[in-house]
């Protein structure tokens, strides 16, 4: 954790320090004021929860004494709302700092000031909101045109593990990041398939409870999946939403996944081919993984048990 109370990209612990910095804060204050719902000036000494659901606000920071502390947080989730804190700001008199909604981005969660020698206030502490954070740090699907994604596409460098060709359940863990209606998923063939049974290979996702919730037996179009797994490149196949749907799904875990029927199942790209892409994590909570077997032309309605797989393979959905 950085000094201002952000991370540095790749730091695991932006999360568990989310709470660790409200609790380091109202140690050095003496209360928490009541939330505030209309414009006025803070409260030295204290910290002040700024509640802008009603409306744009502005807050005053009063004259500081020096060694003086104060803190803010944005509390309410009214993204069209801003929140502005006003006042001499490091060093510079009539300046302002805007706190967007929690939900917004970017957005200072908290900032926690201090007054120096001119009565100036500093931001000295703070943190961003976990959906900001979670949005920052976990995979950049937004920066390739995706909502999610296993991995990175241009870190594709090899062919995965070979793929069953009697219908066994392989997948790939995403991260959502943000909420999101996906309409198709995208992988990418290594090695091209032969023999495959028509209408007996499928692709899904599944939500972060293992449901199913989105189906394709067709890529590029309406080329039957069988028939587009004898390509290599990239195959973009339209989902058809099931069970819950696709629309609006929820930050965190999604599952996609594919089974193949038929003679020479197709080899995936990936970023990896060894027994190390599923780390420390244990089987049944593999990022790469095989589940349930024998499936020809549907999928469950529940992902099964997992069993980790070497070939880390490449799925995304936008």
């Amino acid at each position: 954790m950085t000094i201002d109370g952000t991370h540095a990209v790749g730091d695991p612990g932006h999360t568990s320090d989310h709470n660790t910095i409200d609790d380091f804060l109202l140690g050095l204050l003496g209360s928490v004021e009541a939330p505030v719902t209309s414009a006025g000036t803070l409260v030295v000494g204290q910290h002040n929860p700024l509640d802008c659901t009603s409306g744009s606000l502005s807050f005053a920071l009063p004259v500081g004494t020096p060694g003086a502390l104060l803190s803010v947080d944005r509390v309410d989730g009214a993204t069209a709302h801003t929140c502005t804190i006003t006042g001499s700001i490091r060093g510079v008199g009539s300046s302002s700092l805007t706190l967007l909604a929690p939900s917004a981005t970017p957005t200072h969660e908290s900032v926690m000031f201090l007054a120096d020698t001119s009565g100036s206030w500093w931001p000295v502490a703070g943190h961003k909101s976990k959906s900001w954070l979670d949005a920052e740090y976990l995979s950049r699907a937004a920066d390739y045109g995706y909502a999610a994604m296993t991995c990175p596409p241009d870190t594709l460098a090899v062919s995965s593990a070979a793929m069953s060709n009697a219908g066994t359940i392989t997948g790939s863990v995403m991260q959502l990041a943000a909420t999101a209606s996906p309409t198709s998923l995208d992988f990418s063939v290594a090695t091209a398939g032969s023999g495959l049974t028509s209408g007996h290979c499928g692709v899904a996702v599944f939500d972060s409870t293992k449901t199913l919730i989105g189906t394709a037996f067709t890529a590029d179009g309406a080329t039957d999946l069988a028939t587009a797994l004898t390509g290599t490149g990239k195959h973009t196949c339209t989902l058809t939403p099931t069970g819950t749907g696709l629309t609006s799904l929820a930050t965190g875990k999604l599952y996609a996944v594919m089974f193949q029927n038929g003679t020479t199942a197709a080899i995936l790209k990936a970023p990896a081919n060894t027994s190390a892409v599923n780390g420390n994590l244990s089987a049944a909570n593999s990022k790469y993984f095989t589940a349930d077997t024998g499936r020809t032309t549907s999928f469950p309605t529940t992902l099964g048990t997992f069993t980790a797989r070497s070939g880390a393979d490449w799925f995304a959905i936008f």
